[in-house]
């Protein structure tokens, strides 16, 4: 399986400038992200066109400024599935999918996706909550006895528009009116 384009991104100081694009995240930090990965990435060949820039006069220009980036996760791993184990809690997995569609990124997301899938195929709801480290709500039902007639609900009971349906027939007959809607 492929490494992640993220994995190669190592600070300006290590690596040379040919065949490389400068990146600088929002922190002035300089990053050298190579020509291979780039390509990966719609977005960044989005920047740098949207910049008048081809790739070769984009890897010797100035750093192209990356507004919605933080920081670089340096820690990742070398095959996709190991990175995607190592997810823990799985609330990362999330935001790495976040930003392969921030990037545009059509094969980590197809990845990521199927990862995420063959791993919550046929489990049941509790299997997945405790996969994904998500508490399960359980599902409270009300009863006639918890309505404390507060809220929505006791506005609508006491509507007296007949025309308009769920008028209850005890606000009719609270009214005056003992009919029913016709």
């Amino acid at each position: 399986m492929a490494s992640t384009s993220a994995e190669s991104a190592v600070p300006v100081e290590s690596i040379p400038v040919e065949g490389n694009l400068k990146l600088r995240s929002l922190d002035d930090k300089e990053f050298l992200f190579p020509l291979k990965d780039v390509r990966k990435a719609a977005m960044l060949q989005t920047m740098i066109a949207d910049l008048g820039l081809d790739s070769e006069e984009a890897m010797e220009s100035q750093p192209v400024p990356l507004p919605s980036i933080h920081r670089f996760n340096r820690n990742v791993a070398k095959e996709d599935v190991e990175l995607y184990d190592q997810q823990n809690p799985r609330k990362k997995l999330a935001d790495v999918i976040n930003a392969a569609y921030f990037l545009d990124m059509p094969d980590l997301i197809d990845a990521l996706v199927k990862y995420t899938a063959n791993n919550l195929e046929g489990k049941t709801a509790e299997e997945m909550s405790s996969w994904l480290e998500i508490p399960l709500k359980k599902d409270k039902r009300k009863t006639a006895a918890d309505d404390d007639d507060d809220g929505q609900s006791a506005q609508k009971r006491k509507r007296t528009d007949v025309d308009q349906p769920g008028t209850s027939q005890q606000a009719r007959e609270e009214a005056g009116e003992d009919s029913a809607p016709a």
